[in-house]
This record gives structure tokens, sequence and C-alpha cells, in this order.
């Protein structure tokens, strides 16, 4: 049975300029090179990532765009009080 591919989609905070799409897009490279990450696309207001379950979980992806500093506000870690 063949496993079925998860989608993340991820609003940009604002849309890209021309420079920042570009810049985006070589970034994005790191990711679209790991194993189990079937696609990326970036357009300038969202951001669609298609990736196996084998390999990631919705929180493994966003942590990885998390670390390239992707601007979105979905990313952002909601602060723990003890």
């Amino acid at each position: 049975m063949k496993n079925q591919n998860l989608f993340e989609n991820i609003i940009v905070d604002e849309k890209l300029t021309d420079n920042d799409h570009l810049r985006w897009l070589i970034n994005l490279r790191r990711i679209d090179s790991l194993t189990g990450i079937e696609s990326i696309c970036l357009s300038k207001e969202e951001l669609f990532i298609e990736y196996s379950p084998l390999f990631h979980t919705s929180v493994s992806v966003l942590d990885e765009l998390r670390k390239l500093g992707f601007p979105s506000k979905q990313l952002e870690i909601a602060p723990v009080h003890t």
C-alpha cells in the first residue's frame, strides 16, 4: 500500500518582493534536498511543501523553515509560561 504525501501551506507575512522571492527560492534548496521532501513551490504570498510522512512531520517541516528564518507568523513559537 502506498503512503500518501502530506502538504503544508504557509502564508508569507508580507508579499515578497522580486529580490526576496529569488533569495528564498535559493535558501529553500536546503530543505528541498532533504530526504522525504517531495516538492516545494513558492509564490510571492504562499509556500507549499509536499513531504512524505515516513520521513517528516508537520512539526519537523515547520522547524526547518523556522531555522532558515522564513517570514511567516505561522512559524513563531508560542511562549510557554510555567
